[in-house]
């Protein structure tokens, strides 16, 4: 029929203080206990992850930063977010490696999704703030939460 290939099935759920992570791929299931609890790669391969909100981390501004192996610029957008991870701790980032614009994962994200960098920014109140390139100003002014 049209069942996906189990390989593909990919699910991750964050313990509410961001420390462990349980992935779920077709059966086989294992927690990862994170160093920090602040930075994960969800993807590495372009597979889908899922609603960005439920991967979001309870009480955290949760930075998903979508790059690719190739894309100079998401290197200075991902030095960019090391920075602000190592200064501030209401801050999580999730790393999403969309590989192309044809993956499991950029159809996910949707047509505005044309560009990279791309980065989503969820405020612990849930707000969806998308940042294209390296905006490093509208990057900012998400995480201030100035605009909710």
């Amino acid at each position: 029929g049209g069942k996906a290939p189990e390989s593909s099935l990919m699910f991750a759920k964050f313990s509410p203080d961001g420390t462990r992570v349980a992935y779920v791929r077709a059966n086989n299931i294992y927690v990862e206990h994170l160093a920090d609890g602040r930075t994960v790669a969800l993807t590495k391969d372009g597979s889908a992850v899922g609603p960005l909100n439920g991967l979001a981390v309870a009480g955290k501004y949760t930075v998903f930063d979508v790059y690719a192996e190739w894309c100079g610029p998401c290197r200075v957008v991902a030095e960019r977010l090391r920075h602000v991870v190592k200064e501030r701790s209401d801050v999580a980032i999730r790393k999403l490696d969309v590989r192309d614009f044809d993956t499991p994962l950029a159809r996910e994200l949707g047509s505005a999704f044309e560009t990279l960098p791309y980065v989503v920014v969820l405020t612990p109140r849930g707000k969806r703030i998308d940042v294209v390139g390296t905006d490093f100003e509208a990057l900012d002014k998400a995480l201030e939460g100035a605009q909710g």
